[in-house]
């Protein structure tokens, strides 16, 4: 990984900063009242600590998954109700305060350990709504969960397929 200039790295973090006050005005409450946007840490920081890829790369057709993982599991689907479907099945059970990103462009947000569960449980209420991308992880990087999208089909789509969307779902462990 390449090193930043302080100015880079100071108009990347303020940027990050200026996100974070948008998003913050974007939320619904029910996820805002979790969260402590004024507790964060910079993307620049967290890439440091957590060097593990988190994305499969495509291979003449087929997926390498990233290694390092204790477990690693990569799921797509092309709509809300699957991809609901697909987080409520991990249960995912945290075991330490995490870090929620919610914005590509938005420093990583502190999320207490105790309101983890009911962090996930108002995501998904929002998602059936207005969709967001999701990173969460624990503070020690040993678990978490990412929802992204990107444009595209499925080989075989489903029968209520949303429009050119395909949601993945990553959910990741290391010992």
């Amino acid at each position: 990984m390449m090193k930043m200039s302080n100015i880079s790295l100071k108009l990347s973090q303020n940027h990050q900063r200026r996100q974070l006050e948008k998003l913050s005005k974007e939320l619904p409450t029910n996820i805002l009242d979790l969260i402590d946007t004024r507790n964060f840490q910079y993307q620049e920081a967290i890439n440091q600590k957590h060097s593990l890829p988190l994305f499969p790369q495509g291979n003449n057709g087929k997926y390498d998954f990233p290694i390092g993982y204790s477990t690693y599991e990569y799921h797509e689907v092309d709509n809300i109700p699957d991809l609901i479907h697909k987080i409520e099945l991990y249960e995912l059970c945290f075991n330490s305060d995490c870090y929620i990103k919610l914005s590509n462009e938005a420093p990583y947000i502190y999320l207490n350990k105790s309101n983890t569960k009911q962090f996930i449980e108002a995501y998904i209420n929002n998602i059936k709504i207005e969709y967001r991308d999701l990173i969460l992880f624990q503070s020690d990087y040993k678990k978490g969960l990412v929802i992204d999208s990107y444009c595209g089909y499925l080989e075989i789509p489903t029968e209520n397929g949303e429009k050119e969307i395909v949601y993945e779902v990553i959910s990741w462990a290391k010992i």
